[in-house]
């Protein structure tokens, strides 16, 4: 049997991106191309020892929770290696606080060129538009995951890839006492570590002239602090355009200095001179401290190491530099208020602080015209917010009168190195606010409609989104079966604004043809509850719909054939200037907004296959957000939750099914734009800075055949009668 679709789909879909938490982060489409670390030739007797925090294990701060380093190893790494790898991560624990762990991979190779020790590859680039007093940039994931106080790439996925040579004579002890003919590994280890933490930056340089960034637009935190001898910052455009010769010329021959706040007043009030060789070595050029540094207490982290010496401390300027860039951080976490009906009565806003660098009291500031400048001055109230004795919780008051009122407020704090956090960040011009009188403002539903069942399917699914002001009351399921009302039921509230519930058709005797209609009636927690319907007018309405007799092959041009397809979330059309029609998905696609959520959409082929000698062959333009493939990121299909990989995001997969629809199989693994690199560069070409969405457009020649073997599998076999489908997953943001 031979199974031929003409064409099939044509998708577009926003980047991927985290969640709002308490920080609003979002993951970058690039990774960094990477650091080298070089061998030094000669010997060297220098050796610095471990920092005596690390020593003594001393740490006054009690919110200080040491960072968590999770070491995996290849098979090419030496046993006697790992010894060394732990104990980098020892030192580097004992001067790094996180709630995240930090995912290590490990690598030996003999694939490193001539006088290379190892090299580092910082894992996905995160932009965080929320760390506190800095403006967004982009960060490491390590970094990222710190500041936001969360998972951002799953833990089966490398934070920091290290390789290193296998064919360097390696000093596998941890005291730091190497031969002269040997290279310290902690050292090696440690300062690998360091890029992987942050240690690194995007820009570069093309062709002979021409300096550059790895995406416009979009800084990396280290980045953001780098100067020119005068003072000026590299990433001001009007100075050093992007592209640029010069840029090029300052990224050549220099001097450039890092002038983070904190490094600069513990450094004396001097900048940290960074290496910047003659010509750009896009391995070790910015990304390295400069040879000046070498013998002194910020020796690691220059770009080459001498055999016999050792540097068991990152030095100062690191740490100083980590400290600005976010490693030493204080969060807040809010609630942020609903709206209200209670007038006449104090309303408490409460918080939670929490800071490596200790800091001041909080303040409240809040406003009740949005903070608008009125005779030049900033139209707010100021209260201090009171600590909960024994805790890290602080509260104050906003005391409402008789009057309907809408309110706005933020959170403010100051910590010891005087740098300033808001909650939200952005304050005032970002706040929160709250409206305290009667409420009229209806719940929101989000819904994807059921759009058929098949004979044979006694129940479905039912799940919507629902938000409201105040809180949500209910969500009844109102429905009928072939016009006859039935008994309503409720819909579970599962988690965070999912509303979830099975209608069970069992107890019918339905026959093909038979409509099932239905809608969702959300009320809210007002004192007189407002009510809406999903649909806002009449009913949803999905039919019984039949499942023929099977056929040996199939073959569809979708010019008059689109009814053989069921489809939820496509459709059959013609977009203006293209010659012929199609199955598409919406452009871009939807997506949820929220975590632990995801949408799919379907496109089954009515009619059963029996399975013989079986191809499928289609046509299609697939620009689905692409997974990581540095990552090594693979489908990776799991039988248990029946689906890919988190960390694969957004596919399509066709899958088919032997019981009518109950369960169904991928008949390959599913695919996204990384499957031609004209779908990849496209989709990559026109990513939108402000939200990560592709507003790339594709056009009839980016068509690409696709053939699957449907036998190629485990699940079925020749002689097997089965259901297709084409279904796209959308997982968050």
């Amino acid at each position: 049997m031979r199974t031929r679709i003409k064409a099939l789909v044509v998708l577009l879909i926003a980047l991927h991106a985290g969640a709002w938490s308490q920080v609003k982060v979002v993951r970058m489409p690039y990774r960094s191309p990477g650091t080298i670390y070089y061998d030094d030739p000669g010997s060297n007797d220098f050796h610095l020892p471990p920092p005596k925090a690390v020593l003594n294990d001393l740490k006054s701060d009690t919110l200080f929770q040491p960072a968590q380093f999770i070491l995996s190893y290849n098979a090419t790494t030496p046993i006697a290696a790992h010894a060394a790898f732990q104990k980098a991560a020892e030192i580097w624990s004992g001067l790094l606080s996180s709630g995240v762990p930090i995912h290590v991979q490990v690598n030996f190779s003999t694939n490193q060129d001539n006088g290379v020790l190892a090299g580092t590859l910082p894992g996905n680039i995160y932009k965080i538009y929320t760390n506190g007093h800095l403006e967004p940039l982009t960060y490491n994931v390590a970094l990222a995951e710190k500041i936001s106080g969360r998972e951002l790439n799953g833990e089966d996925e490398a934070d920091i890839s290290m390789t290193f040579n296998l064919s360097v004579s390696w000093y596998y002890g941890v005291d730091g006492n190497p031969g002269s003919n040997q290279h310290d590994l902690v050292s090696v280890a440690l300062h690998e570590m360091a890029h992987g933490l942050g240690f690194f930056g995007l820009f570069t340089v093309v062709g002979d002239r021409s300096g550059d960034y790895l995406w416009r637009g979009n800084y990396e935190v280290y980045d953001y602090f780098l100067e020119d001898a005068a003072g000026h910052k590299l990433i001001d455009e009007n100075r050093y355009p992007v592209p640029s010769a010069t840029l090029f010329d300052e990224l050549t021959t220099g001097p450039v200095y890092s002038a983070s706040p904190i490094m600069v007043t513990e450094n004396g009030g001097q900048r940290a001179k960074l290496y910047i060789p003659p010509q750009w070595n896009g391995g070790s050029s910015l990304y390295h401290l400069d040879q000046i540094y070498n013998n002194t207490e910020n020796a690691l982290m220059t770009y080459s190491l001498s055999r016999g010496e050792s540097m068991h401390d990152p030095g100062p300027i690191t740490m100083n530099l980590f400290m600005d860039m976010g490693w030493v951080y204080t969060r807040i976490e809010h609630d942020s208020l609903k709206d209200r009906e209670e007038l006449n009565t104090d309303v408490t806003v409460a918080c939670n602080i929490s800071s490596e660098a200790g800091f001041d009291p909080p303040v409240l500031h809040y406003s009740y015209n949005n903070f608008a400048l009125v005779d030049h001055v900033v139209s707010e109230t100021i209260v201090p917010m009171a600590e909960l004795p024994g805790t890290n919780e602080f509260e104050g008051v906003i005391g409402l009168g008789p009057e309907d009122t809408r309110i706005w407020y933020y959170i403010e704090v100051s910590d010891r190195f005087e740098r300033k956090y808001t909650y939200p960040p952005g304050a005032p011009a970002t706040n929160f606010t709250f409206y305290a009188g009667k409420d009229t403002v209806d719940p929101v539903v989000d819904h994807i409609p059921v759009d058929y069942l098949l004979d044979g399917v006694s129940s479905v699914d039912l799940e919507a989104s629902v938000t409201d002001n105040l809180g949500v009351d209910t969500v009844i399921v109102e429905y009928s079966v072939e016009g006859v009302d039935q008994e309503d039921f409720g819909l579970a509230h599962d988690s965070a604004n999912i509303y979830s519930g099975t209608l069970n058709l069992s107890a019918f005797q339905l026959n093909l043809g038979d409509s099932i209609s239905y809608r969702l009636v959300v009320r809210d927690l007002a004192m007189e509850p407002n009510t809406v319907m999903s649909p806002a007018e009449g009913y949803y309405t999905f039919h019984i719909e039949e499942v023929p007799d099977f056929q040996e092959s199939y073959e569809s041009d979708f010019e008059v054939s689109a009814g053989d397809f069921l489809k939820n979330g496509f459709q059959r059309s013609e977009p203006e200037g293209w010659s012929d029609f199609a199955l598409h998905s919406d452009h871009p696609y939807k997506a949820p907004s929220m975590d632990n959520t995801n949408y799919d959409f379907y496109a089954q082929l009515r009619v059963p296959i029996k399975l013989g000698q079986s191809n499928l062959s289609f046509r299609e333009i697939a620009l689905i957000e692409p997974g990581d493939p540095q990552t090594g990121t693979t489908f990776g299909w799991n039988d248990a939750t029946q689906e890919a990989n988190t960390d694969f995001y957004d596919y399509v997969v066709v899958e088919g099914s032997t019981d009518n629809g109950q369960t169904w199989h991928p008949f390959a693994d599913g695919w996204d734009c990384r499957l031609h690199p004209e779908w990849e560069n496209l989709f990559n070409s026109n990513i939108d800075a402000n939200n990560n969405i592709s507003r790339s457009i594709p056009d009839e020649s980016m068509y690409r055949s696709h053939y699957i073997d449907l036998l190629d599998n485990k699940y079925f076999a020749a002689g097997d009668v089965v259901l297709i489908r084409f279904r796209l997953h959308s997982d968050p943001y």
